[in-house]
């Protein structure tokens, strides 16, 4: 543990930290909700649109848990940062995901279809748009508590 612990006096939820968490819920809801209304327009499936759904789901819950895990430091040090746990419980997402959208009983059962390679990478950018958007919020964030 290298970072002192918080000062007992602090608010548990201060008003930087409140507004930083709903400003990532609704960059994570837009960029799901704007996949899922792209893909209705773009005349998708229901089967496909509903598993690109769960794949930018599970891939935007991902990113949230890398921008959270590193509040203060930078991406490059929450990807670098050496925590076993958090490790294994990523592949454990990333296995359990790719079982759901590869076998085909557990896939059927979720009414999923296979995906095409393209339908996968813009399920994915969801998350990565989402990662990027929470650096750059983090980074409006911390130079709002500065002033």
């Amino acid at each position: 543990m290298k970072r002192p612990p918080r000062d007992p006096e602090e608010k548990l939820f201060s008003m930087v930290l409140v507004t930083r968490s709903l400003a990532q819920g609704c960059l994570a809801f837009a960029a799901i909700g704007g996949l899922y209304l792209a893909g209705l327009l773009h005349g998708l499936e229901h089967d496909t649109l509903r598993t690109m759904t769960f794949t930018a789901l599970v891939a935007t819950i991902m990113a949230l848990v890398f921008a959270s895990r590193a509040f203060s430091a930078s991406l490059r040090h929450a990807f670098v940062r050496n925590n076993k746990t958090f490790r294994y419980v990523a592949m454990f997402i990333v296995g359990g995901t790719l079982i759901i959208l590869t076998v085909p009983f557990v896939r059927d059962t979720l009414k999923f279809v296979p995906l095409s390679v393209m339908d996968l990478l813009a399920a994915c950018l969801a998350g990565a748009i989402v990662l990027i958007g929470c650096e750059l919020i983090k980074g409006r964030a911390s130079a709002l508590s500065r002033h």
